[in-house]
């Protein structure tokens, strides 16, 4: 099962009713479904009282059991944008299409896990160059230099996007 992501986060006493058109893009653009093909989905609902007094709601917050139903994705074009890592260390070099990495836990925040070896990596929005990122020490720039990577091995990598800084962990 990949990484969780999230659909919709409202507060105390709002609702939230998505339109098909969200819920399309949402199974296209963040679940990265295929149009018109059936897929499982899992699903749970999550409520945090955070903030909320802990003598009232000493847990917490609650999590419902993890269910599943089968959707088919409209074929609404959707402008999917994502974030990758490109390269001669990534495994489809600079030629091949970008390594996609995932919404991170926080707005403006991407990650991947990705094998790498020794070479240069950048971050490029879409597959274009129009807008790529490089930099050192952690520190980004739109047409940075590329990023060294000295050893192969097993990254997390994160890219903030609108702090323009990045992280590279090796496991």
């Amino acid at each position: 099962m990949s990484k969780a992501k999230v659909l919709s986060s409202v507060n105390l006493g709002k609702t939230y009713t998505p339109t098909n058109l969200a819920f399309d893009e949402f199974l296209i653009g963040s679940l990265r479904l295929t149009p018109k093909v059936a897929a499982k989905v899992y699903y749970r609902i999550v409520a945090s009282t955070s903030g909320l007094p802990s003598s009232t709601y000493p847990d917490g917050g609650a999590t419902t059991a993890i269910q599943s139903m089968t959707v088919t994705p409209f074929n609404t074009p959707v402008d999917v944008k994502t974030w990758g890592i490109v390269g001669s260390a990534t495994p489809n070099k600079w030629d091949g299409p970008d390594f996609m990495m995932d919404d991170g836990d926080n707005a403006d925040e991407y990650v991947a896990t990705v094998n790498l070896v020794v070479g240069e990596i950048k971050f490029r929005f879409n597959n274009s160059w129009d807008k790529n990122l490089g930099g050192s020490g952690g520190v980004l720039s739109n047409g940075g230099s590329n990023i060294p990577i000295t050893v192969a091995g097993t990254y997390t990598i994160k890219l903030n996007t609108k702090a323009l800084t990045y992280s590279i962990v090796k496991l």
